[in-house]
């Protein structure tokens, strides 16, 4: 799931730990991930999305 896509679900919004949106970040509300399906629906979109970024380069 696409971080635009994934916006546009219900319950979902910018993450702002700062106060400042976080380009790329999502933050599913607990009404978003209420039902152990949608959780895993959730987890999953993190997953793909982690595992598409390329390998960091070491220090």
């Amino acid at each position: 799931m696409a971080c635009d896509e994934a916006l546009a679900q219900p319950h979902a919004r910018a993450m702002d730990f700062t106060g400042r949106a976080m380009k790329g970040m999502v933050l599913a509300a607990p009404a978003a991930r209420r039902a152990p399906a949608d959780l895993a629906r959730w987890a999953q979109a993190g997953l793909e999305f982690a595992r598409s970024l390329p390998p960091k380069k070491g220090k």
